[in-house]
């Protein structure tokens, strides 16, 4: 897989990790990890921007 389309991967599941947070979750399970998912969501997105950032640089 090429790194630029895992860190699409990462960047999209960091979104995804930032509406549940802000969304009401619909499984008890998650309320409790409630105030994790932005912070998370926020990981995910900035090692998705690094692995296409460095994709880039790559090709020049």
């Amino acid at each position: 897989m090429r790194r630029i389309w895992l860190g699409f991967a990462w960047i999209l599941f960091g979104i995804l990790l930032v509406l549940v947070g802000f969304e009401p979750p619909a499984l008890t399970i998650l309320s409790w990890m409630r105030a994790y998912w932005a912070p998370v969501g926020l990981l995910c997105g900035i090692i998705g921007l690094v692995l296409v950032l460095l994709d880039n640089k790559n090709k020049d």
